[in-house]
């Protein structure tokens, strides 16, 4: 791998850590009440619940870096966003995640419309990337994805 492309991957490794710790410092933080079934976030328990739908090996590498720097456990569920959003429908009475994390801004915008997500500012959101946490500070982006299409100009 050349030395550039290293570069590039660890700080972006970095940022998802970094975005992770943010997010997950949120389950640590203060919970505010989003409805009358939310429950309080275990900030005393000394582990974080975590959702998400990363390759194992990415998600293996945030939650380790996340435990390292804080002490703090990471329970893990992974799944497609699909079996995510199935499973919070499911525990909708009694959550048990403290931080989720979606492949698709869509459908955290679509919680955020149901009123599932408390708003939170993170430490540092000023280093973020502008346009990454939405102006209500619900919803922290962490990565992109460029979509390209291509097309057969001879049809």
């Amino acid at each position: 791998m050349k030395r550039g492309t290293q570069m590039k991957m660890k700080k972006l490794v970095s940022a998802v850590l970094a975005a992770c710790v943010c997010l997950s410092l949120a389950a640590c933080g203060t919970h505010t009440d989003i409805g009358a079934n939310s429950a309080p976030a275990k900030a005393d328990s000394g582990k974080v619940t975590v959702y998400m739908p990363s390759p194992a090996g990415l998600s293996d590498k945030i939650a380790n870096g996340f435990e390292k720097k804080t002490g703090i456990k990471v329970e893990k569920y992974q799944g497609t966003t699909g079996e995510i959003l199935a499973r919070l429908e499911a525990e909708k009475s009694n959550p048990a995640a403290d931080v989720v994390i979606l492949a698709s801004w869509s459908d955290g915008l679509a919680m955020k419309k149901k009123g599932e997500i408390a708003s939170y500012t993170p430490a540092g959101a000023d280093k973020l990337v502008k346009g990454w946490i939405d102006s209500d500070k619900q919803l922290i982006g962490y990565s992109a994805s460029a979509v390209g299409v291509i097309y057969n100009t001879n049809i």
